[in-house]
């Protein structure tokens, strides 16, 4: 399983703090991120009614606490990763919000 953990507006926008994701042999991030979108349509910041309400689009994603690059699509997760989902922020504070 991969835990799932949301903060800010994407807690509100799922209904929960955390999900938990089957996850199958060899999935990706991208994979993983692809079923939470179509799960939770506009968790990625990807809908226009985010963008109005955030000023922007831009989710911050980590994996196990570290930040990753929106080409980080293949990286491969393993059973009992984290990944976190950051709302958009401002002046820094992304490594405080993953402790």
């Amino acid at each position: 399983m991969l835990k799932v953990k949301l903060s800010g507006a994407l807690r509100d926008l799922a209904g929960r703090r955390e999900l938990l994701l089957p996850l199958p042999p060899s999935r990706t991030l991208g994979q993983a991120l692809a079923q939470l979108e179509n799960d939770y349509p506009g968790i990625l910041g990807t809908s226009a009614d985010y963008q109005w309400r955030h000023g922007s689009t831009h989710v911050v994603i980590a994996v196990n606490g570290k930040v990753v690059e929106e080409a980080s699509g293949d990286l491969l997760l393993q059973d009992g990763d984290e990944l976190s989902l950051l709302p958009p922020l401002g002046g820094g504070a992304v490594e405080r919000m993953l402790e």
